[in-house]
């Protein structure tokens, strides 16, 4: 379990320091860490489901492009 799940889960940084046997400031540092990447997979994930919308609004148009010709 990293130290985001524990923060979640209701663990202040101390104690969880303890449990992981490190610093708070490292525990601090992870959990920083592990929301940015969060953060970074969130933006990803948003920008491919854009992505992949707007490339099936560009496919309709042209078959509906292609079948207003037929």
């Amino acid at each position: 379990m990293n130290p985001l799940d524990l923060l979640r889960r209701g663990y202040d940084t101390v104690e969880i320091a303890t449990l992981l046997k490190a610093t708070e400031a490292e525990v601090e540092k992870q959990i920083h860490r592990l929301r940015e990447e969060e953060h970074r997979k969130a933006v990803k994930r948003e920008q491919r489901r854009a992505y992949q919308q707007n490339w099936m609004r560009k496919y309709r148009e042209e078959l509906q492009s292609l079948r207003g010709k037929a």
